[in-house]
């Protein structure tokens, strides 16, 4: 078992005492595991956007419309036509 797998089973099982003492044996196993899977979730995304905001801040990231920008101009871009050239010039006839 790895050291993730224990700490998860760990935080599983004070997860279910908490749950146990607050609301009582009143909820099914099936309710306790489901609220445990939304918890996770929300604490999953939570920590994703604290560290998306932290790369941002660091300088990390680029706006999108500038990354689609150079996809859409990539894709545009006849193959082995040098990038200084536009598409159009490049299907440009004589």
């Amino acid at each position: 078992m790895s050291a993730q797998s224990v700490s998860d089973a760990e935080a599983f099982y004070r997860f279910l005492g908490d749950q146990i003492r607050v609301n009582a044996p009143t909820k099914t196993p099936e309710e306790l595991l489901d609220a445990w899977r939304r918890q996770s979730e929300y604490d999953e995304t939570i920590a994703a956007v604290e560290e998306g905001a932290r790369d941002a801040e660091a300088g990390k990231m680029r706006p999108l419309r500038e990354l689609l920008g150079e996809s859409v101009n990539a894709l545009n871009r006849p193959k082995g036509c040098d990038s200084r050239f536009s598409s159009r010039s490049a299907h440009r006839t004589i």
